[in-house]
């Protein structure tokens, strides 16, 4: 039996942003918050029915546009991000855990005048506390944000047919990078279930990397058995970031399209002969290195001038994963996803497998294969055999035969040796020595 800690991919930090720890990625398909909902209740609120508020407040959740749940274990600390969508709401607000604080705070969003980057926000309003050492106060503070909206888009789609080797193209309206930022490179996330993996050694290939429109494999997740089936595969799967090139292959309208091949594993029997799951949309963005990211991203650099409150920014990303394997001055712009079927951003997969409604038939079927594979082979042996006899016998009269003549005769008359050569009686080959023999 698998440990919880083998089920999850480890992804390094980068070398040069020491803030980042190494992150532990767990995935897990949910299309919908309301999968989780009784089992968090269950965990956080207990199994008192009296606990209205508690309950109450994981409900509204079902609600959210976003949810974010991150743990950090070196604080300890368990964090959830939620927003709503933008509508009125009555805010009323009974904190269940008596042992714990919490703030509520209503925001506006206010013009922070030319001091401000137009990556940084500027709010004010008030700020209420619950729990022991709580207050209530009028705040004001700006914050930068690292992850930044892209206006191109992209689509993610699978080449047909499939098959078992299928190809993920990633369809780009454009290639025109940030404005104002100089180095930038495009990337791509991917989330690959266990079902599915990505070869390291074929994206290291730099001419077959080139016809895909790819740049380079910049990162793949350990460990990733090549030849395994997806039953015998033990984290949750894998994740690569391959970084994309657009290269000579530009449509007319400036659109682009990068493959990056994949492989599908061998999964357990399914009645009807195939299996399906869900491939998720990958990541798509571009990562610079942005000279002012320190500034943008330092949200205590305002001049305290009795109207501004050091806070750090609660809305900002505690991490995405895959940012820990850029340097900290790294800026994202996300390239926006378009739903290739409906609403959906995932591919679904279909993969031929052995039918389970057919497996007692495969008992019988090896057992009869089994027995005649065996009568063949000893026919085959048997009439080998036979055949041969024969043969043998024939070779064994004639090399008696051939035995008999096989003579040396050696004798002495007058005085005179006569020798016989072995194996013929052509008198050619009689040798006389001394003397001729008399008549």
């Amino acid at each position: 039996m698998k440990s919880v800690a083998q089920s999850f991919v480890v992804i390094p930090k980068h070398k040069a942003s020491a803030k980042h720890a190494s992150a532990n990625q767990f995935y897990h398909p949910l299309r919908q918050i309301r999968a989780i909902d009784a089992s968090v209740v269950q965990e956080l609120c207990g199994s008192l029915e009296a606990n209205d508020s508690c309950r109450a407040f994981f409900q509204s959740l079902l609600s959210v546009a976003s949810f974010d749940l991150f743990w950090s274990r070196d604080e300890p600390t368990l964090r959830l991000i939620a927003t709503w969508p933008l509508e009125p709401r009555r805010i009323h607000h009974e904190w269940p855990f008596d042992d714990c604080a919490s703030q509520v705070a209503v925001f506006s969003h206010r013009n922070g005048g030319s001091s401000l980057s137009p990556f940084q926000g500027f709010l004010s309003g008030h700020l209420h506390g619950f729990g022991p050492g709580s207050r209530s106060e009028t705040v004001s503070f700006v914050f930068g944000s690292r992850h930044r909206k892209h206006p191109g888009e992209f689509s993610a789609t699978l080449a047909q047919p499939t098959g078992l080797h299928p190809t993920l193209q990633l369809h780009m309206e454009t290639r025109e990078r940030p404005a104002g930022l100089e180095y930038c490179k495009l990337y791509a996330y991917l989330t690959l279930p266990k079902n599915i993996f990505a070869d390291r050694y074929q994206l290291q290939d730099k001419l077959f990397l080139e016809s895909q429109n790819l740049a380079a494999l910049s990162f793949s997740s350990d460990p990733v058995d090549l030849e395994a089936p997806a039953y015998a595969v033990r984290p949750w799967g894998s994740t690569v970031l391959v970084e994309l090139a657009p290269g000579s292959n530009v449509d007319s309208d400036g659109s682009w399209t990068a493959m990056i091949p994949l492989h599908l594993r061998y999964m357990e029997p399914s009645a009807g002969g195939y299996a399906k799951f869900d491939l998720p949309y990958p990541a798509v963005f571009w990562a610079c290195e942005a000279s002012g990211f320190a500034e943008d991203m330092h949200s205590n650099e305002v001049p305290d001038n009795g109207n501004y409150k050091e806070l750090s920014n609660a809305w900002s990303i505690a991490s995405t994963v895959y940012d820990a394997l850029f340097p900290a001055n790294t800026t994202f712009w996300h390239l926006q996803p378009v739903p290739g079927n409906g609403s959906s951003l995932y591919n679904t997969v279909v993969v031929p497998v052995a039918d389970s409604d057919m497996t007692h038939w495969v008992g019988v079927g090896t057992a009869l294969a089994v027995a005649l594979g065996t009568s063949w082979v000893l026919w085959a042996l048997l009439a080998a055999w036979f055949t041969s006899a024969p043969r043998h016998d024939k070779a064994i009269m004639e090399h008696s035969s051939r035995q008999e003549e096989d003579v040396v005769v050696a004798g002495v008359e007058g005085g005179d040796d006569i020798t016989i050569l072995a194996g013929s009686n052509d008198s050619s080959l009689i040798r006389r020595r001394n003397a001729a023999i008399s008549k």
